[in-house]
């Protein structure tokens, strides 16, 4: 990777042995030859949460795949470079992602 390029990674970071406040993330890439970048830092704030966390297919995480979660998942149907309805991981909301869609719709969290 050369310097100027960009990396994109669609992961969930778990935080529940955190403490409440304020956290910094630091992440790393490694080239394929074994060269490592800088740390980058994200700032995290830890709250307290009633919001069900939800599970794959139900982006509005209200605890079920409906038809709010179909909306938000056709809004982004076609696009590249996207994490927020790619449910495979390839970057693209694509036929493959409305089959497992489709698969978990009506399921509860």
């Amino acid at each position: 990777m050369s310097l100027g390029t960009s990396a994109q990674l669609c992961q969930q970071v778990p935080t529940t042995d955190l403490s409440l406040g304020d956290h910094f993330l630091y992440v790393r890439t490694v080239t394929a030859d074994g060269v490592w970048s800088v740390p980058s830092r994200v700032q995290i704030t830890i709250t307290e949460s009633d919001v069900i966390v939800g599970c794959l297919g139900d982006f509005n995480r209200d605890g079920t795949v409906n038809g709010s979660d179909l909306l938000t998942f056709l809004a982004f149907f076609g696009s590249e470079g996207e994490c927020t309805a790619d449910l495979n991981g390839d970057f693209v909301v694509n036929g493959i992602d409305l089959l497992t869609f489709l698969a978990l719709f009506g399921q509860s969290c």
